[in-house]
Formats: structure tokens, C-alpha cells, sequence
């Protein structure tokens, strides 16, 4: 980051190659747009009109997100699915093992894939009549102000 401050420097740094290298890993690493900002002593309006205007930076942000995305979204799928792996025992020893598929990955996934066959809604049908007990119908509003006056006056 250029060690002199102001606003033109700060982003004539972030939009240089080496700025966008920076951002790119950091995207890569996880980060949302609004965690960059903060780390960047700036707001996230401003990183997305900087990247309007910078193809490099754009592309960037974008293309580094997705990564993220895919790196936990694998994960995500190793879990549903069950996967091997290889553990030093400790007599040095490779050992594999093998981690079972977890349930609530399972229905994270299936839930977000296909969420009008999985989702974790329950319709319930009612029929027949709802009736509405009405007891003061027939009385006027002047004459059910007047009730609620002697009420309060009462009391």
C-alpha cells in the first residue's frame, strides 16, 4: 500500500497491477466485498466504481470470488458425498480413513439445489368453513363509543 494518504493515491495504488494482485488474493481468501473496504480504509461504493472503471479490478473481484466460492462449495460436496484420506499414524504409518457423508451437509445441498424438492417447508391443507362471532354487528359506532366511554368511566 503507497505510504503516502489521500485518496488519489489510494486508488491509483488499488487499480495498479500490484493493487489488484493484492485485492485478487484477498477475494480469493474469502473476503466480501465490505471486509475488503474495511481493510482497505475505504467503502465498498467505492471499490465497485473503481472497478467499473478497471476491467483488471473487476475481473478480479469477480473471478477470485467465484473461486472462493468453488474451493468451499467442493468441501461442501466432499461432505454430502463421503470422501478418503490419508492420516500419519504415530508410528509413522500412513493410514487411510474414511469420513461418512454428513446429514446436514447432505441437506444444505440438496436444499439449494433443488429447493422445490427439498425444501424444509410443510403445507398444510385446511377446509371447511372459519366462522366469525360478530357480537356487536348490528350496533353503530356512535352507540359503541358511548359503550367504551361508561366503560372507562367505570373504572
Amino acid at each position: 500500500m503507497p505510504k503516502k494518504k489521500g485518496a488519489k493515491l489510494k486508488k491509483e495504488y488499488w487499480t495498479s497491477p500490484d493493487g489488484i494482485a493484492v485485492i485478487a488474493q484477498r477475494m480469493r481468501s474469502g473476503l466480501t466485498v465490505e471486509e475488503l473496504a474495511k481493510e482497505l480504509q475505504t467503502t465498498k461504493q467505492t471499490i465497485y466504481t473503481w472497478a467499473k472503471n478497471n476491467k483488471d479490478l473487476f475481473d478480479a473481484l469477480h473471478q477470485n470470488k467465484d473461486i472462493a466460492d468453488s474451493v468451499v462449495e467442493n468441501s461442501l460436496y466432499k461432505l454430502a458425498n463421503g470422501f478418503h484420506y490419508d492420516e500419519t499414524a504415530p508410528n509413522g504409518s500412513v493410514v487411510t480413513k474414511y469420513n461418512p457423508p454428513q446429514l446436514g451437509a447432505i441437506k444444505l445441498w440438496l436444499s439449494n439445489r433443488q429447493p422445490q424438492k427439498w425444501r424444509d417447508t410443510q403445507q398444510i391443507e385446511v377446509s371447511g368453513q372459519v366462522g366469525v362471532n360478530r357480537p356487536f354487528k348490528n350496533v353503530s359506532t356512535e352507540d359503541l363509543e358511548d359503550m367504551i366511554k361508561k366503560l372507562r368511566d367505570k373504572k
